[in-house]
């Protein structure tokens, strides 16, 4: 699924089995009561709602899985051009495949990081790519890939032959307009899409943001989020409480093509529906939000600017004082729900990367697991494969600034990349120790 972008982007563009005690029937009936009284949540249904109320603590306690390299790729000595990686995807029988923003092509590398070979080509006809962004695989096999093409998912199967592609439609049929896809995925036949539709009215242009479930032709089931955008282009002004949705990651399906999605930015509350957009069940856990440092909040807010009719112009920020409840939200190989807070990235002890929040698909937080692993938090990115596989692309915030800066007409005043950093593919796995 797409990831996210910078602030001009957004502008711009377990059973227990146990022997009776016979002798002791109180201590007996104790004894299986005691895993509904560890669980962790209080359940409770309104409206027809499954609600779980979370402690702050899990049930089973808190584990550290070690990230170990299984294989590395340097790209400046690849045997393949390779340019600005936007997403990575486990491929069905291990592979692992790169969608490539810069060349519009995606690469695929075998199990032990072998290369295989590229698909596509930049291009607008049929299977190619104008800047690939998040890959997703659909039940008949084929890969699916999004694009700067409005509102539609480029097709092609394993072998890099164009399919038709996926044309987004509204739920009277009508082909969404001009738009952009920032995030999809799916599981079972549920497929999940957030987007940006923008809108132009009396020489006003405006965006908004939706969020639904679709079928696999490309139709509107359900929508079941939309906002506005905080940005308004009439009085160059941001607002990022009020930009909040959920195309920046905090999304998942789950095995069973339910859709989990934090709809608050400020609460620590998931959101479930099921494959026809139904509201099932509830959750989240006691959690207190991030405050935000004064260097935090300058860097949240960054440096906002716009280019009209050639003219660079400044953009009214309002930063938040505190980080958004929910980071990220996946589904691991176990089919349960692992969840990134802001407190996740936030002060984590030596050696770990990561902090995640673990529920099993009733809505229990189970456990705390802790990432440990080297990766420089400014300039790499982390991705989670579906097959339990971890993938670090190194140095990628470089290679990204490069390449946005041909967008901007400040570039020679911006920071430039630092030429020794080289871009690097690192496929891990998670141990025990």
């Amino acid at each position: 699924m797409a990831r996210k972008r910078p602030l001009a982007a957004h502008i711009l563009a377990c059973t227990i089995s146990r022997r009776p005690l016979v002798l002791l029937p109180f201590l007996s009936i104790t004894l299986l009561c005691l895993p509904a009284l560890l669980s962790a949540g209080e359940v409770e249904t309104v409206d027809g709602v499954r609600h779980v109320r979370n402690g702050a603590e899990p049930s089973d306690g808190t584990r550290t899985l070690h990230l170990e390299v299984l294989w590395r790729v340097n790209v400046e000595q690849a045997e393949v051009l390779v340019g600005v990686l936007s997403d990575v995807s486990a491929g069905p029988d291990g592979t692992v495949w790169l969608s490539d923003r810069q060349l519009g092509q995606v690469h695929v590398y075998s199990a032990g990081g072998a290369y295989l070979r590229s698909l596509s080509r930049e291009g607008d006809g049929p299977g190619e790519l104008r800047a690939p962004d998040g890959l997703l695989w659909l039940p008949d096999g084929s890969l699916g890939i999004t694009d700067r093409k409005p509102c539609q998912i480029t097709r092609l199967d394993a072998s890099g032959i164009p399919l038709p592609s996926l044309q987004l439609r509204s739920s009277d049929g009508e082909p969404l307009g001009f738009g952009d896809i920032s995030g999809a995925m799916c599981r079972g036949r549920t497929l999940a899409i957030c987007g940006t539709e923008f809108h132009f009215d009396g020489g006003v242009s405006a965006q908004s943001r939706f969020f639904g479930i679709y079928d696999l032709a490309g139709g509107e089931i359900c929508r079941l989020l939309e906002a506005p955008s905080g940005f308004d282009f009439e009085t160059r002004s941001y607002d990022e409480a009020k930009n909040y949705f959920i195309d920046q990651g905090n999304w998942t399906v789950d095995d069973g093509g339910r859709v989990h999605f934090a709809p608050q930015r400020n609460r620590y509350l998931i959101h479930v529906h099921d494959a026809a957009g139904r509201l099932v069940q509830v959750y989240g856990r006691s959690y207190q939000p991030w405050r935000r440092t004064a260097e935090e909040k300058e860097t949240a807010g960054g440096t906002a600017t716009i280019s009209i009719n050639g003219e660079t112009v400044d953009i009214q920020t309002k930063v938040d004082d505190h980080d958004p409840a929910i980071r990220s939200i996946a589904t691991a190989a176990d089919g349960r729900i692992w969840v990134l807070s802001s407190r996740g990235t936030h002060e984590q002890p030596a050696g770990i990367l990561r902090t995640y929040d673990v529920f099993d698909t009733e809505g229990h937080f189970r456990e705390i697991v802790r990432l440990a692993g080297e990766m420089d938090e400014k300039e790499d990115r982390l991705y989670r494969l579906a097959d339990g596989r971890w993938i670090i692309l190194r140095n990628i915030r470089s290679a990204l600034n490069a390449m946005f800066a041909q967008y901007r007409d400040d570039a020679d005043d911006r920071e430039q990349p630092d030429e020794e950093r080289v871009l690097e593919v690192v496929c891990l796995r998670a141990i025990e120790r």
